[in-house]
């Protein structure tokens, strides 16, 4: 592929016939453009599902990985009009789950945690504890997109929330914190021992699941930001919500919290 200064991915993998963008994806290392386009571009082609469905029955591991990958995105994309199919998807993703070696397994994981649905949450809970960091993360993210919020969801991230991975940790406190709106003592607790985690992101989330409850350790975090002008959105829409407002000024947001804290 051209790597020139002013080169236009996305007319490049418009122009691919499939099979030669299916290859050209399972060699590109950039992460960041390139990849992302070329999977977008597949996800958009009826052929590309052919293909993937051929690769996730390959005797070659990446290449598995590669068809769980694409396939996910056609089941996402079908989810509501083609019911059926969706629930293939996840079936065949659940398949793959105990596939070795484990760029199989976590591909299949991360693929559930796109396609979503009480099933493939039930079959990333079964996965909390597993040893791949990347594995528990796209257990701590995945289970956020069922509604409701069942106990075992919630458990699971209470659970995840002392993962010895910190973006695991963040995710998890994200989930406790911002996604459910429980506030039972135990959520609380480990809220409150997440404020002082050695992960910015972490400590950030719990902040803002406490503000969001009331909890005066929250609040008067918010209040020090606000004063302080280091404030950042996540802290903007945490004081909302726990003034119930849709909008306000910073200046207004810091009354308002001081005054939830007054005696």
């Amino acid at each position: 592929m051209p790597d020139s200064e002013g080169f236009d991915i996305y007319a490049w993998v418009k122009a691919q016939p499939t099979a030669a963008l299916f290859a050209a994806a399972q060699t590109e290392k950039d992460d960041d453009v390139r990849l992302p386009a070329m999977k977008y571009e597949l996800g958009k082609r009826n052929d590309a599902l052919s293909m993937a469905l051929i690769f996730v029955r390959s005797s070659y591991p990446d290449q598995r990985a590669f068809g769980l990958e694409i396939l996910c995105r056609f089941g996402v994309d079908r989810h509501k009009s083609d019911p059926p199919f969706f629930e293939n998807c996840v079936d065949v993703s659940i398949q793959h789950l105990r596939d070795q070696p484990q760029v199989v397994s976590t591909a299949a994981t991360w693929a559930l945690r796109q396609l979503g649905g009480p099933k493939a949450c039930s079959a990333l809970i079964q996965l909390r504890t597993h040893a791949d960091p990347e594995v528990r993360l796209a257990v701590a993210i995945g289970i956020g997109n069922q509604y409701p919020k069942s106990p075992e969801i919630i458990e699971t991230w209470l659970g995840l929330m002392d993962d010895p991975d910190k973006e695991v940790r963040a995710w998890a406190t994200f989930g406790v914190g911002t996604l459910s709106d429980e506030s039972s003592p135990a959520i609380l607790t480990a809220l409150l021992h997440r404020v002082d985690d050695p992960y910015e992101n972490a400590r950030e989330e719990a902040i803002w699941g406490l503000a969001r409850r009331g909890n005066v350790v929250g609040l008067a975090a918010l209040v020090e930001r606000f004063e302080t002008d280091v404030w950042v959105n996540g802290d903007r829409d945490a004081a909302c919500e726990a003034l119930k407002l849709n909008t306000a000024t910073p200046e207004e947001l810091l009354s308002g919290l001081k005054a939830l804290l007054a005696p």
